[in-house]
């Protein structure tokens, strides 16, 4: 009887926790009333592992309600509390699910059970995309607002499968099935091509850098050609993407607009200079106020002032910075701090994962506002766990 009720326990956990995902992978369910839903279900999940005595407190939980306790006092200091009291809200959602994920995860094959979950969600979202999507305009256009609806983000897109794609690579070499094996390549296939389409230049950083990164941290021992190849086959996949007219209008150009605003030669795309110049206001309205900031979220209100442009301001650490002052962007990047300094500790699979992912969303923040996204924060609870259960115990059995 107890082996039924603990089947069914983990059961209900894996469906809740499947059903935020995909509630938060799809731009539809972005409204109040789905909202309020997912911190409803988070909070009652939270409430049953209380109930049932199954609750570890660890330090992601307590940097998350750290993080967000000083968000929440930044609304009193904020120029625009509309703004701060806005992501407030979303912050909170974002805090409670990802706390309870964290309680559900107890073991090291709870690490690969998410994982998968993930996936999962990102495939119910590709399926929506393809719905969606007018094949007519592939090649023409970015996957993105234009040829789905404006609240998709052609970014947002590309950096989700990228993130799948990278999580089916740790998944796989945990996979004895070979039926198993061709159905996770078959979808890694399908990820990487519809990761090209959406022309998101930060996405394909993230799946070339962190599966390659992964690879070779893992082959020590053959690590200089496992570099090798990978320099081989970032020139060919930079040959064929700028070479190739079905792919040079979607990410080509942009790709070598962003490689002349680091060599100074040829032509940088209007992105890349806007988001230069939203980089440098930022810095200008940290300097004025650099111990709290200005309220989070008020990034915008600044920028609109001067500019006429309502926007964030593409980076987290300006974001931040802006927001919440130096003192709560420490706290906030103290988390990646504490992965780092415990994957030196101990070297497996899981440390690895930990400290790529770590690395790869410290770089990309530097193009991306990252602290109120579901699928970054997703990934930084989950190479939390990775980090803390790998040096919790040298032992790395898995079992998928």
């Amino acid at each position: 009887m107890n082996e039924l009720q603990n089947n069914l326990k983990i059961k209900y956990h894996k469906v809740i926790l499947l059903v935020l995902l995909t509630i938060t992978a799809l731009p539809i369910f972005n409204t109040n009333v789905f909202n309020y839903s997912i911190i409803v279900m988070s909070l009652v999940s939270i409430f049953v592992l209380i109930f049932k005595s199954e609750i570890k407190i660890n330090y992601y939980i307590i940097w998350s309600l750290a993080v967000a306790f000083v968000i929440m006092l930044s609304i009193f200091w904020s120029i625009d509390k509309n703004l701060a009291i806005g992501q407030n809200k979303q912050h909170a959602m974002i805090m409670v699910m990802y706390i309870y994920m964290m309680l559900l995860i107890q073991t090291k094959k709870d690490i690969y059970t998410v994982l998968k979950l993930f996936v999962i969600s990102r495939i119910v979202m590709l399926l929506y995309i393809l719905v969606l999507l007018d094949f007519d305009t592939l090649g023409l256009m970015r996957i993105g607002a234009k040829n789905l609806g404006e609240e998709w983000n052609s970014n947002a897109i590309g950096m989700n499968l990228a993130l799948a794609t990278f999580s089916i690579v740790v998944l796989l070499r945990n996979v004895m099935s070979k039926k198993v094996k061709i159905l996770y390549y078959l979808i890694l296939v399908l990820f990487f091509i519809f990761t090209l389409l959406t022309g998101s230049r930060k996405a394909l950083f993230v799946l070339v850098f962190s599966i390659f990164s992964f690879i070779i941290m893992l082959s020590r021992k053959k690590i200089i050609i496992n570099l090798m190849l990978f320099t081989i086959m970032s020139i060919g996949l930079y040959y064929v993407i700028v070479n190739n007219p079905f792919l040079y209008d979607v990410i080509g150009k942009r790709i070598e607009g962003l490689t002349a605003s680091f060599t100074n030669s040829g032509r940088i795309d209007e992105s890349t200079q806007e988001r230069k110049y939203m980089i440098e206001r930022g810095l200008y309205f940290f300097k004025n106020e650099p111990l709290l900031g200005y309220g989070i979220n008020n990034y915008k209100y600044l920028l609109g002032q001067i500019a006429g442009d309502f926007r964030y301001s593409h980076n987290n650490y300006i974001e931040l910075l802006v927001g919440i002052g130096i003192f709560g962007t420490f706290m906030y990047y103290s988390i990646f701090y504490y992965i780092i300094r415990t994957v030196f500790k101990i070297f497996n699979e899981l440390t690895v994962f930990a400290l790529v992912t770590a690395i790869t969303i410290l770089i990309i923040d530097y193009g991306l506002v990252s602290y109120n996204s579901h699928y970054i924060n997703f990934f930084i609870c989950v190479s939390f766990a990775a980090a803390y259960f790998s040096g919790k115990s040298k032992s790395n059995e898995i079992s998928i």
